[in-house]
């Protein structure tokens, strides 16, 4: 396992033991963000090419808070388009991740919190490719870490910063992304 698993895995078992009051109560909530992508695709087919993998991303979430510590959240992101040429060849492939996530909590602050995720994730791919490259649509099943902050403002607004890494053995995405939470 990877130092950065650990890491996360420790932040997420270390927020069900500390805290303050002052964190966000249990129920539902949802939200939504925008930020930077960037995926990295394996395709070994030459070395010549030029390559645009870095894309604006958006992306929505909502979930259960258990109390607060842990909540367990479902998310949609949009991860633009990844681009590859090399002369007249080209490859394109739009990404989009469905995932399911456990979030753990550890709350700093009377309104800052820090947040670990490790979650399964499907990654759904649409290619379109002409030339040397070759290209199929599909579905990889991935695992999901992220780490982040979140300052709440009141006690059904907040504000979210997260850095989230999915991968699986061929596709991998990089999504650091900022955004609103609502709790009801």
């Amino acid at each position: 396992m990877k130092l950065t698993t650990k890491a996360l895995i420790a932040a997420a078992l270390l927020a069900g033991v500390a805290g303050t009051s002052n964190a966000a109560e249990a129920g539902w909530y949802i939200g939504a963000g925008v930020g930077a992508a960037q995926t990295t695709i394996d395709i070994q087919r030459d070395t010549n090419y030029k390559e645009d993998k870095n894309t604006t991303n958006y992306k929505v979430f909502g979930g259960y808070q258990f109390n607060k510590n842990w909540a367990l959240e479902l998310q949609y992101a949009d991860l633009g388009t990844y681009k590859r040429t090399n002369g007249n060849s080209s490859f394109e492939l739009k990404t989009n991740v469905v995932s399911l996530s456990g979030v753990g909590m550890l709350p700093l602050a009377d309104h800052f919190s820090l947040l670990g995720k490790i979650g399964v994730a499907a990654q759904n791919g649409k290619t379109t490719s002409r030339g040397i490259y070759t290209g199929t649509d599909g579905t990889n099943t991935a695992l999901l870490l992220g780490a982040g902050a979140e300052y709440n403002f009141t006690k059904s607004v907040a504000v979210r910063a997260e850095y989230e890494r999915i991968g699986s053995s061929n596709l991998k995405n990089n999504l650091l992304t900022v955004g609103l939470r609502y709790s009801f």
